[in-house]
């Protein structure tokens, strides 16, 4: 699968902008730390960690032109399938892909 194949079905051509960017990731670092606070639920902190994975997958397609359909089913796993699916795209997002990894996992969520 390439990200020129989803075209039109799931994804869409963007314009990339930095402060989009810039605010996604303050977003998901917001809530990367709501996920690491005490006396949060399980499901909460999974709620949170997930957040933050949709953000960083959404930090990667966006800063290489293109976002999901969200009126197409599927598009968070759309978004979360292209950080591996395109060559390009991975080889960018590789370390921020890593991050929200290490994230969830830290969380005892996946063990």
């Amino acid at each position: 699968m390439t990200l020129q194949n989803l075209l039109g079905k799931s994804l869409d051509t963007i314009a990339p902008d930095r402060a989009t960017v810039a605010k996604l990731l303050a977003a998901a670092g917001r809530n990367l730390a709501d996920a690491h606070l005490a006396g949060l639920s399980a499901e909460n902190k999974f709620d949170a960690a997930y957040k933050a994975v949709m953000q960083l997958a959404v930090i990667a397609l966006h800063a290489n032109g293109y976002r999901t359909l969200t009126s197409a089913p599927g598009h968070h796993q759309t978004a979360i399938q292209t950080l591996t699916s395109d060559r390009r795209l991975a080889g960018r997002t590789r370390a921020r892909s890593r991050c929200a990894s290490q994230a969830t996992k830290s969380l005892g969520l996946f063990r």
